[in-house]
């Protein structure tokens, strides 16, 4: 028998899959009383509602917690359960045992969601039955729902999801870059490190690792945890061996290097985005997706809503919204993306991030 701590979009998802196992079910959620619920839940005699005060009662009969990304990792409910040995996994994990298809997994601090998408594009131009989603869109748990199993699924990763990914294997991993983010919620940015890492921790030797060389430091940790082949990644420098983005051009790094495809025509602003696609071609090629295909999706992909999506311009003022940009970080990263002089306006919660 499961609990299902936190009620969102993944909570849902999550007690709807356990359902349709046959399983009876415990939820808790921390506004279990302000919530509205749909009727499939609220009127199911397989979910039991639990309250703060009545979890001591369910503790023996609960052989394993779900927890949805989001909810305090010293939450009291999850702390309680873990005192009882309670083993409390993430959806991914969950949805890993049992999909039947290889998983892209991707992380890091910024960039996430715009480089899934593009992967996903550029598999369904490629003619791939691909399922796109994770921390992004579409819970992965509900691809075991899907009345066909695609043939591959590109998933985004928090660091919440990874901290609690125990047996997830990602047949392709990678991780973009690394800002001070959430602190709130990690102890330290060492923990929020590890909890990223973690997205290499069931590969095989056959497995891809991919990774910006940018930081320095970042490549050292990478390559010591890393246990597929290990593809670097580098924006406006040559590499001898990886990919690599000089100008408006793709490279495969050697002696001589080979071009692979064009970026003209991408609309995607920023050295930022020049990392998000490098990531993206690199998964394709990958797969075996031929440059053509992949320069097409490239000039017409534009972007996600609210990550500097151009809003339009008035009495010579260019406006974007960059309203997902929510930390000194990400902001930055879009800062430096624009020319000229900027009015920048600001608002939202620190996260306990550096400024």
């Amino acid at each position: 028998m499961h609990c299902v701590i936190g009620l969102g979009k993944t909570g849902l998802a999550v007690v709807r899959f356990l359902l349709n196992q046959g399983e009876r079910v415990f939820v808790f959620d921390d506004r279990l009383k302000e919530k509205d619920f749909p009727d499939w839940l609220s009127r199911n005699p397989l979910v039991t509602p639990v309250t703060l005060q009545e979890i001591e009662k369910i503790l023996p009969l609960v052989e394993e917690c779900v927890v949805s990304p989001g909810v305090h990792p010293n939450h009291s409910v999850v702390c309680r359960f873990e005192e009882w040995g309670i083993p409390v996994i993430s959806e991914i994990e969950l949805a890993f045992r049992y999909i039947s298809f290889p998983l892209v997994g991707i992380t890091g601090s910024c960039g996430k969601s715009t480089t899934v998408s593009l992967i996903g594009e550029i598999l369904q131009r490629a003619g791939w039955d691909v399922f796109v989603g994770g921390n992004f869109g579409t819970p992965l748990i509900e691809s075991v729902l899907l009345p066909k199993s695609p043939a591959i699924g590109v998933v985004e990763l928090s660091s919440f999801q990874l901290e609690r990914v125990y047996t997830a294997r990602f047949s392709i991993a990678g991780i973009l870059n690394l800002y001070p983010n959430h602190l709130d919620y990690h102890p330290s940015m060492e923990a929020y490190f590890q909890a990223k890492g973690r997205i290499f921790l069931n590969q095989r030797p056959q497995d891809w690792a991919l990774f910006p060389l940018s930081r320095p430091l970042w490549q050292a940790r990478w390559c010591r945890v890393a246990r597929g082949r290990v593809i670097p990644l580098g924006v406006g420098v040559r590499l001898f061996e990886g990919l690599y983005a000089l100008e408006d051009m793709v490279f495969e790094g050697g002696v001589p290097p080979r071009k692979i495809l064009s970026l003209e025509g991408c609309s995607l602003p920023g050295r930022h985005n020049r990392e998000n696609i490098l990531m993206a071609v690199a998964v394709a090629r990958i797969l075996g997706v031929e440059p053509e295909t992949i320069e097409g999706v490239l000039r017409s992909f534009r972007g996600l809503p609210h990550r500097l999506e151009w809003v339009g311009e008035w009495n010579g003022v260019t406006y974007y919204n960059d309203s997902k940009s929510t930390t000194p970080s990400s902001t930055r990263v879009a800062i430096e993306a624009l020319p000229g002089p900027l009015i920048v306006i600001l608002g939202g919660k620190a996260k306990l991030a550096d400024f």
